[in-house]
């Protein structure tokens, strides 16, 4: 039976399928290294251990050169993508790369990009983390409008699908007008993130100038909020301005801090620095 190019929704369907399965998987895993490990270390770790799952799945199956259980029920076979004449089943790094791409790529954008980027701005860290997940969400589109590679991983290693059994109904228009929609929003989306960023950016430029100001103007005096002149204690051991100190007390006869009184034995204390 002549193969031919499968309809999108055999992809999607074929995809839910084989989440249903490391989902299970996952459940597994979890429960074993509960019994091994204890709760709070499998809570530590779940971000690696979740690691598992998705890959014992894959190594059983793809990279055995075997159907997943999601392409089995669609009748859904790998293909080389660049092979422009007849089919090719891709080959064993083709499929490692796909393989790898999808189980590492969700460790990248929570673990490794954060510690990477520990003592950048937060701004910083959290746009390399949007453009990661709009990569997603790019290819996501691509799909919809051009039928091909509905996972990131299968379009950086090429691997394509054939398939020998046909739909009544496409689907393709719905789609396409799916992908359209989707630009749409996927250009808003950007144009309000790009706003949001640039006034955190401003805003951490902002903070920046000001603490570099305050630091080279001097401490602020909390009576005048300008930079401290003649410096002077109270016997409470708070700081102001002398003329700032001295006229606040000639009306309130304590502390503007702790309002410690300040009766007229006692004398504030200029600091000569």
């Amino acid at each position: 039976m002549a193969l031919s190019k499968p309809s999108p929704v055999l992809m999607v369907i074929s995809s839910k399928k084989d989440e249903e399965y490391i989902e299970w998987l996952e459940n597994q895993w979890s429960f074993l290294f509960q019994k091994i490990i204890g709760m709070q270390r499998l809570f530590r770790y779940r971000r690696q251990l979740n690691l598992i799952a998705p890959l014992s799945y894959y190594i059983l199956t793809t990279l055995s050169g075997l159907q997943t259980l999601g392409e089995e029920y669609t009748s859904l076979i790998q293909i080389d993508g660049s092979n422009k004449i007849g089919f090719k089943i891709p080959s064993k790094l083709r499929r490692t790369i796909m393989v790898g791409v999808n189980c590492i790529y969700p460790l990248i954008t929570s673990i490794i990009i954060p510690r990477l980027m520990r003592n950048s701005e937060e701004w910083e860290k959290d746009s390399v983390l949007f453009i990661l997940e709009k990569l997603q969400h790019i290819n996501l589109i691509l799909f919809y409008i051009f039928g091909s590679f509905y996972h990131f991983s299968k379009r950086i290693s090429n691997v394509k699908y054939a398939t020998y059994t046909r739909l009544t109904d496409d689907y393709r228009k719905f789609y396409r007008l799916l992908g359209l929609l989707s630009t749409l929003e996927f250009g808003l989306s950007m144009m309000i993130a790009y706003r949001i960023k640039k006034y955190e950016k401003e805003k951490a430029q902002q903070q920046s100038t000001e603490s570099t100001e305050v630091s080279v103007a001097g401490p602020r005096c909390t009576l005048c909020w300008s930079s401290r002149k003649d410096t002077t204690s109270t016997p409470c051991g708070h700081l102001f301005c002398w003329t700032c100190i001295c006229q606040w007390i000639s009306i309130k006869k304590f502390c503007p801090i702790c309002r410690t009184q300040i009766d007229g034995g006692q004398k504030l204390i200029y600091i000569n620095n």
